[in-house]
């Protein structure tokens, strides 16, 4: 009996059960043969009387309706029924015995015992009309429609008050929603109707049936009395089925442990499948539940009334067995017999005791009792793993208050227990996979957020759960737990001594933070995505903005939860620069992504739905205790880091980041967002504001992003592979950014418009290490530049003369540069020596003070942890070991104060550190995203760039913006379509695309937009790679070009081919910024950013070094900027002094070194005029851009053009506000104008000695025209008999014509980008060398399934197995007998091979691949080099050993040659190929080649040695390899099988072709041009190529010597007369005996190489060829399936008495050719049918079905590898029926050659291959 059930519930069926209830002294009063018992429990549907039935039914429904009339208790408990007659109690117990014997465990597993029970639910009416009934009586002021996974719901974003509102079709439907936006959608995780619910939806969305306006009569229970019986017997039946849940799973685990040891001793068993197989076994009597709910109406009132009543519950559970004496019953409960088993149930559920301590609501057994049936209803949806079913019937109830909110407040007051069951599915699924490929993690996950969004959804819930469970500290710290799993100190520090330690294992020999971070790669809940539903439900709860702001003024939610949460992700997923050995292992990014979808998930929603609520209720409290709480707990993390306070050198560590400081951005969104809040600013100006070392703090960090990410771009972390470049992708996205790189941006800023501006920049310049090479000397004290006039006049002419008219001398000159030397700032461009040699220091004195400076550094740190720590350290630092090395001390690095090995180890890493630090410089003072822009002006801008990079779908541009918090979707759905439409057009899809493809329209960039709108910087901001900004700028130089022409500023001017990137300027009034970052351009006056970028433009314009134009372009872009900062404030600024230092410091002198013993004495605005002067002279308008610089038509906010242009710009700007420029301009101008006349009167004089050489050039002229025309006869001559010779008419040869055709390549070693290959810098393919021998281990499909090796061992000899031994391979092996035949060419007639070559596609210079994998191997210790090294691709790290050079192009190509006709024609053309193709012979690519062969001979595998021969030529190993390559690619395509890496098979077989070409020898061509002509059948003199002659001498009237040598031109002779100087070619190898598909690979390989041919011609060629192959194969396929047929069937063919049947007549004619040819000596024929005899006398042979089958294969199976090598070299055939020729006189000649070899065709297997 199991637990729970009753003594008496088999009383029915044996007379001995009634004796054995009469020894226990209770009797049932009613039994199996009570009719009223026996129609109900024998009721048939087909059977039955329903009459009768009816009435048992009846008898039932008045004994309930009696107990609820006199209100007898659902449940007899102890005491509820003793002030009841007995009467009463005897019909009580009648009806629940008599349910107690329906309703079993047995029972509720067979469909036919829910017919009953429906029977009793109508209470002796008819089941439809009771349902009816019920659904009248269903008035609710709520819907409680529950859909499943994808069903089709509904959401109108005009009636809803919440986002994740939603409605069934239903309620929808009625209300209609007429000009409502509202969306259809699939709801994908299931969903509940809101309809009736004003915390969600409007009340004019409500459908007429929901609603407060409803008019609900009062419930009649008398209508569901039987019903409310039956509900209770199964809801304890339900829970009956599961209790004893930990003592089955703990039987089933034991058992499957025992079954399936691991070795580890980890069990493998699968919890969550264990609870999906518990739900399953009752999953009809959940349904059925459903059902009874689904009535609606009083139906689910009962169902909610007899969950929610407690003394139901408590009569169910209360019992023990002294509670049951010798005359009571024990009817089914809840009570002591299973008590026991489900205390054990809920132990199994409670938290572990460091974990229990945090939520106290359930810190203990004791709070997890049940009080109601729903309590412990709960307690199963949580410990069964959340049923789907169990969930649909609790949330079916919801439109009940009562219940909704009671099942509220019980479920997230266990939602700890939540996280716990999640744990456990994350750790099993992590350690053991996914069981039956379900993601029950996501699944379960799912199913929570389906319950949990319901309640969270109504804002007034969820204030009610906060109150009274403390809801938002629950689901915080829920989040907490499932995160913290795993956790690390972090390797972040501040301290000098380790700044600069390259290797984190030996900083933590020194340093240990007591900050401990999450650490993503081992946590579970992380790793499966099991935080997910908790932190959805946080998202939908913070939505509410009462509850957020109660939260926030909570301490304990807010500042220790979470606050403490976030805490724990500062700094999480901290990588370190990989700067020296090999790189990266296992390169998956999969962390990287984690931890972005962490951060973002966790803190971006949250984070804005509470800024918003701040925002929305102007609160000022909440906002100053949001930003105590981050900036308190910032403090606490510098001071773990181990800030020193005094220490000015702080600084970030070079070698390490992290992109993770959600504080910095918390803080940042605080700043940027809650200025406006009342009180905010001045609670800032007490407490934060007056502390500028925190500030300057705070600015360390998200710098260090910002550098970080220069240096993943300029591949300073290449080894780390993709997760330092993901790292960078992601930081950038639109759709995330408003979490990561915008705050950080903004944080920067706002810190930089506070701090000492000098500072700042000093800061800059040494995070992105430019202090390494750009060192700058600060004057002590101001210069006055009251002569700023003449200090520019002497350093215009420094280096020269001075001119006559100058007003003062050379020695006044030489006094005042020797003044200004004196002072004044120096910048120099340090040429330092970055690596030591042999990592060696070479001063010994040297390396002792750093090693003493080192040891002090870290001795006393040490010291200073140990004091704090009260721990014991060891004491000697790694100095002071024995074996220290230089190698150990570059691991460490050195300390600030001394020398240390700089970052910047490379010259061209320069380059981007200077144009990282202007672009962040850039994006700081332009970009206005949450610095004075409206939300939809931010919005217009993310468009915008999201459309330069190319259109862009309406969903996609919606998709592109990053919404901030829950409710952003509303603001940005109200404007996003007006902005679409105000900056871009629609373009229709096209109606006309092919196959009917559904296609949308898009969006494009209006040119009003790219003109007036477009920012540079913004999209250099958002960019993830120079080559994605490169991109974009090129098409804004396209629109520029056609923009220019609106314009008549520049009509006179002749602009530059290359047009710079129109950076805009930019308004500086007050009001287009927040008032807390106005002074944020005060930087631009400081002297060393603006120096450096003179430095910059200086460097480039002068040769110094190379710089990317961004570099060049945004570094005057900069000085633009403050020129124009300077015009602003020198208008607006009213004092004079300061007016004056604004102008002047462009005049203030400093001093320049750029080159050893090399400096110059310059200003900013004498760099800039010499810049200027030098690109207006090149386009030769320096007058005319002069003029207009005077004028100041440049100053505007943007410009088209090129350097000259911008620079004219500057000027245009600064001579508005320097009466020193604009004089010294106006001299230049005037003296411009003197050059210019004196210019012009010196082309005036050229010209008339112009005029005097053209009648002499009019007189050479003529003569030539003569020598021409003279000419022009012997050339028509000569033309007409090449075009008889070459069969064209004149139409023909007129129209030929060259284009230029060039591939370019990149080398990513190097960094050459987009070049050709070369035979001076030869290119290669990068590829792995390994074996694979599918083509070659094929057998035939007809044969049987090969067996096992234990098989093939036993059955050796039998035709099964000999059959698994007929493969290719078998075949090329046994080919070698051939050699006996035909020695000298037998690596010729089947060249095969198993090397397999695999490629990523990527290319490299071949000295840089073999360079580069030098080095790896070097900086690797243990590892040898050989030829045959692996290493990993450099950009995707696919695996390479070898390179294979590129096919040399020659950057020309043929076009428009005329079809050729004939056949004789074709391989004439392709001979001519041959002849024309060989070229100069290079012995470095020819080395390179030889190389890829040398693969080959040393490999190790057996099979490919067999197959090799040592005759075998380079060409034809090459042409082995293509061959091989082709045929995997066709069986892979047969196969319908994808690359991983789609299409690169196709990349290498074309250059293995041009090798084999290149590498040719005698041989080969002897044989080639063998097998062509053969392949005729006709005379090798008919098809004969002449040499090229020289001429005989011309004599033409007239001419002298010199024009006769010019016109002369190379002569053919006549064939005849060259025919003896030709080598006769005899191929002594018949045709049919050489396989044809490395034949036709070495004719196509000729015809590819071909110069002389066009690409058209070249396929027009290729389709004839592949015809005459066809030919080919069908004979040679033919021939050796007739030798197959028996001697019989032989003789009657050969007769004409017989046909093979199924065989068309066009091979049957062949076939009689081929026997005809062999019969024609009797005596042959007669000696041939015998050799087909086997020893026996008998002979093996094959049916006509066979045959037909077997040439088919022949024919189709050379097709497929055709067609699939014209594929890979781009000659794509079109489908076409080939026509065979039947040329007898082909077909015979190619028999008769092949009549001495036959006999070897028996001694092939007989499958013919």
């Amino acid at each position: 009996m199991p637990p729970g059930d009753s003594s008496n519930l088999q009383n029915m069926e044996t007379e001995e059960r009634r004796e054995e209830d009469e020894e226990i002294g209770y009797k049932s009063q009613i039994s199996i043969d009570d009719w009223f018992v026996d129609e109900i429990m024998n009721f048939n549907e087909v059977l039955s009387d329903t009459e009768k039935v009816y009435a048992a039914v009846k008898v039932w429904k008045d004994i309930a309706d009696n107990l609820r009339r006199n209100n007898y208790p659902l449940c007899e408990g102890i005491a509820n029924t003793s002030n009841f007659d007995e009467s009463l109690k005897r019909d009580a117990r009648k009806l629940e015995d008599f349910l107690d014997w329906m309703i079993t465990s047995h029972n509720i597993k067979d469909e036919t015992f829910y017919q009953k029970i429906r029977i009793l639910l109508a209470q002796g009416d008819n089941y439809n009309s009771f349902k009816e009934k019920m659904n009248k009586l269903d008035i609710s002021t709520k819907c409680n429609k529950i859909w499943e996974n994808d069903a089709v719901a509904y959401r109108c974003n005009t009636c809803a008050l919440t986002p994740c509102m939603s409605l069934c079709e239903s309620c929808f439907e009625q209300n209609g929603h007429a000009g409502h936006d509202f969306t259809r959608f699939l709801s994908r995780e299931g969903g509940a109707c809101d309809c009736g619910n004003e915390d969600v939806i409007k009340p004019e969305g409500f459908c007429d049936r929901h609603g407060d306006m409803i008019n609900k009569p009062p419930t009649n229970f008398i209508d569901v009395s039987l019903p409310e019986y039956i509900m209770v017997k199964l809801l304890v039946r339900l829970f009956l089925e599961w209790r004893g849940w930990w003592s089955r799973m703990s039987s089933h685990k034991r058992r499957h442990d025992e079954n399936y040891p691991q070795p580890d001793g980890a069990s493998t068993f699968n919890l969550g499948l264990h609870c999906e197989e518990e739900a399953k076994n009752i999953l009809k009597l959940i349904e059925f539940l459903q059902e009874c709910v689904n009535y609606g109406g009083p139906m689910r009132e009962a169902m909610t009334r007899i969950l929610l009543d407690k003394e139901i519950y408590k009569s169910l559970t209360e019992k023990r067995g002294e509670h049951v004496g010798e005359t009571d019953r024990i009817e089914v409960n809840l009570d002591w017999r299973t008590r026991h088993l489900f205390d054990d149930d809920r132990i199994s559920l409670m938290l572990p005791e460091d974990i229990a301590k945090i939520f106290p609501l359930i810190n203990s057994f004791d709070k997890l009792t049940c009080e109601t049936l729903l309590d412990e209803l709960i307690f199963w949806i949580i410990r069964q793993n959340f049923p789907h079913s169990l969930i649909n019937f609790s949330l079916s109830m919801l439109s009940e208050i009562s219940y909704r909110d009671t099942f509220a407040t019980r479920f997230f007051t266990w939602y700890p227990l939540i996280g716990k069951v999640f744990q456990e599915l994350c750790l099993f699924q992590a350690e053991n996979g996914r069981h039956g490929n379900i993601d029950r993690v996501q699944l379960t996950g799912s199913r929570v957020i389906h319950v949990s969004v319901q309640m969270l959804s109504s804002g007034v819930l969820c204030k009610k759960l906060n109150d009274e469970c403390d809801l938002v500290n629950t689901v915080c710290n829920v989040t907490k737990f499932l995160l913290c799993e795993r956790m690390i100190p972090t390797d972040f520090t501040f301290d000098p001594t380790l700044r600069y330690l390259m290797h984190v294992d030996v900083l933590r020999d020194y340093w240990k933070s007591k900050w401990n971070v999450l650490q993503i790669d081992t946590n579970a809940s992380i790793d499966q995505h099991g935080y997910w539903f908790v932190m959805g439900d946080m998202q939908n709860l913070l939505s509410h903005s009462e509850v957020v702001i109660s939260a926030i003024l909570n301490p304990i939610t807010f500042r220790q939860t979470y606050i403490g949460m976030l805490a724990k992700m500062q700094g999480m997923n901290q990588i370190w620069r990989i700067v020296l050995g090999v790189h990266q292992e296992m390169d998956t990014t999969d962390v990287v992504q984690r931890s972005y979808s962490l951060e973002y998930e966790t803190l971006a929603v949250t984070l804005f739905n509470m800024i918003s609520s701040i925002q929305q209720q102007n609160h000022s409290q909440a906002a100053v205790v949001f930003f105590d709480a981050v900036y308190d707990e910032l403090k606490e993390w510098f001071s773990d880091l181990g800030i020193d306070e005094n220490d000015e050198t702080l600084r970030c560590q070079p070698y390490t980041v992290s992109f993770h400081i959600p504080l910095h951005r918390l803080l940042s969104t605080a700043l940027t967002h809650l200025h406006n809040i009342p009180g905010f600013r001045d609670h800032l100006s007490t407490k934060f504001l007056n502390d500028e070392k925190i500030l300057k703090y705070l600015i360390f960090h998200p710098l260090r992003i910002q550098v970080a990410r220069a240096e993943i771009h300029c591949g300073m972390w290449a080894r780390n592979g993709g997760d330092a470049r993901m790292l960078s992708l992601i930081y950038s996205q639109n759709n995330v950014n408003n979490a990561f790189q915008t705050p950080d941006i903004d944080l920067i800023r706002y810190c930089t418009s506070k701090c000492d501006i000098e500072w700042l920049i000093r800061i800059f310049c040494e995070a992105f290490y430019l202090d390494e090479k750009i060192i700058f000397e600060k004057s002590q004290e101001r210069r006055d530049v009251s002569s700023s006039k003449l200090i520019e006049y002497v350093i215009d002419y420094q280096n020269c003369e001075l001119p006559i008219e100058a007003t003062i001398t050379e020695q006044q000159k030489i006094e005042i540069l020797k003044e200004l030397s004196t002072d004044i700032p120096n910048i120099t461009l340090a040429r330092r020596q970055a690596v030591r040699d042999n990592n060696l220091w070479t001063d010994e004195e040297e390396q002792r003070r750093m090693q003493q400076a080192i040891r002090e550094r870290i001795v006393n740190n040490l010291q200073r942890f140990e004091e704090i720590r009260q721990e014991p350290i060891e004491m000697v630092p790694i100095l002071d070991r024995p074996g220290f090395t230089a190698e150990a001390m570059e691991k460490l690095g050195a300390t600030q104060n001394g020398p240390r090995l700089p970052v910047i180890l490379r010259p061209e890493w320069l380059d981007p550190m200077i144009q990282g630090m202007l672009k962040m410089i850039a994006e700081l003072l332009v970009v206005r995203v949450n610095c004075g822009a409206t939300p939809e002006e931010h919005y217009k801008s993310e468009l915008i760039y999201s459309l330069c990079s190319y259109r862009m779908t309406h969903s996609k541009l919606r998709g592109s913006l990053c919404e901030k918090g829950s409710r952003s979707t509303e603001a940005i759905d109200r404007v996003f379509d007006g902005i679409l439409r105000e900056i871009a057009n629609f373009i229709e899809p096209d109606a006309n695309l092919a196959h009917g493809s559904m296609q949308q329209g898009v969006y494009e960039l209006k040119d009003s937009t790219w003109d007036n709108d477009v920012c540079p910087v913004f999209c250099l901001m958002r960019s993830n790679g120079q080559r994605h900004i490169s991109d974009i700028f090129e098409v804004i130089a396209e629109k520029d070009r056609q923009f220019i022409k609106n314009h008549d500023i520049y009509s006179d001017i002749v602009t530059d081919q290359s047009l710079w990137i129109p950076f805009r300027l930019i308004d500086f009034s007050k009001n287009r910024r927040h008032e807390g970052i106005s002074k944020i351009f005060s930087i631009l006056h400081t002297e060393q950013l603006l120096y450096t970028c003179c430095l910059t433009l200086f460097m480039h314009f002068e040769n110094v070094i190379s710089l990317h134009y961004n570099t060049i372009q945004l570094a005057l872009y900069i000085l633009t900027l403050a020129v124009k900062y300077s015009q602003f404030k020198f208008d607006s600024e009213q004092n004079s002094d300061e007016r004056e230092h604004l102008k002047n410091v462009y005049h203030t002198p400093f001093k320049m070194n750029v080159r050893s013993n090399e400096s110059y004495t310059c200003t900013i605005f004498s760099i800039i005029l010499n810049i200027f002067e030098k690109e207006c002279r090149k386009l030769g308008c320096f007058e005319r851009i002069l003029r207009k610089v005077l004028d100041s038509e440049f100053d505007v906010e943007k410009v088209y053009g090129g350097a000259a242009i911008y620079f004219a710009r500057f000027m245009s700007i600064f001579v508005r506000i320097s009466s020193t420029a604009r004089d010294i301009l106006k001299a230049k101008l005037e003296d411009e104008i003197k050059e210019n006349e004196k210019l012009k009167d010196f082309k005036d004089e050229s010209e008339k000695q112009k005029s005097a050489k053209k009648s002499a050039k009019e007189l050479a002229k003529q003569r030539m025209a003569r020598i021409m025309e003279q000419a022009k006869k012997k050339n028509q001559e000569t033309m007409k008999k090449m075009m008889e010779k070459e069969g064209m008419s004149k139409e023909q040869v007129d129209e030929m014509n060259t284009k230029q055709s060039t591939k370019l390549y990149d080398c990513p070693i190097c960094g050459d980008v987009q070049i050709p290959n070369t035979f001076h810098a030869p290119l290669g393919m990068l590829v792995k060398v390994s074996s694979n021998f599918i083509a070659e281990e094929r057998v035939a499909e007809n044969l049987p399934p090969t067996l096992s090796i234990c098989e093939t061992d036993q059955n050796f000899e039998s035709e099964h197995v000999e059959a698994q031994f007929k493969t290719k391979k078998m075949y090329t092996f046994a080919r070698k007998g051939l050699g006996n035949v035909v020695p000298e060419e037998i690596d010729m007639l089947n060249p095969s091979t198993g090397v397999d070559l695999k490629t990523c596609g990527h290319t490299a210079h071949t000295t840089c691949f073999k360079t580069y994998r030098q080095s790896v191997y070097d900086s690797s210790h243990g590892r040898v080099f050989t030829e045959t090294s692996e290493v990993g691709c450099p950009l995707c790290r696919f695996t390479v050993n070898a390179i294979v050079p590129l096919n040399v192009e020659y950057g020309f190509e043929i076009e428009n040659r005329t079809p050729f006709l004939k056949e004789e024609q074709v391989i004439k053309s392709v001979i001519e190929s041959f002849k024309a193709s060989k070229i100069t012979e290079d012995s470095n690519l020819n080395g390179l080649l030889m190389d890829v062969v040398k693969c080959r001979k040393r490999t190790s595998d057996s099979s490919e040695k067999k197959m090799y021969y040592e005759s075998e030529t380079p060409s034809t190993s090459m042409v082995a390899m293509a061959v091989a390559n082709v045929e995997r690619s066709c069986i892979l395509r047969e196969m319908k099988y994808e690359e991983r890496r789609k299409n690169t098979s196709t990349l290498i077989t074309e250059h293995l072709l041009s090798a084999s070409v290149f590498l040719s020898e005698t041989r080969d061509s002897d044989t080639v041009l063998g097998v062509l002509y053969n392949l005729l059948g006709q005379n090798y003199e008919k098809y004969q190529i002449v040499k090229e002659v020289v001429p005989e001498q011309l004599n033409v009237e007239g001419l002298d010597l010199d024009d006769i040598a010019v016109l002369t031109k190379r002569q053919r002779k006549s064939p005849e007369s060259e025919l003896s100087a030709e080598k006769s070619i005899h191929n002594p190898v018949p045709l049919l005996m050489y396989d044809p598909n490395p034949m036709f690979a070495r004719c196509i390989a000729i015809l590819f190489e071909s110069k002389i041919y066009s690409e058209s011609d070249k396929k027009w060629i290729s389709r004839a060829l592949f015809s005459s192959f066809i030919d080919w194969v069908t004979v040679r396929g033919l021939v050796r399936l007739i030798l197959r047929l028996s001697n019989e069937n032989l003789v009657e063919i050969r007769e004409k008495t017989r046909k093979i049947s199924g065989l068309s007549e066009e091979l049957q004619e062949i076939c009689q050719t081929i026997l005809e040819t062999l019969n024609s000596n009797e005596a042959y024929f007669e000696h041939l049918l015998k050799l087909k005899l086997s020893e026996d006398g008998e002979e093996k042979t094959i049916n006509d079905l066979e045959f037909v089958e077997n040439i088919s294969k022949f024919v189709d199976g050379f097709k497929a590898f055709g067609e699939e090598l014209l594929n890979h070299i781009g000659w794509k055939q079109n489908d076409e029926d080939y026509t065979f020729d039947k040329n007898p006189t082909k077909i015979v000649k190619w028999i008769k050659d092949y009549q001495n070899a036959i006999f070897w065709s028996f001694k092939m297997p007989q499958q013919v291959s």
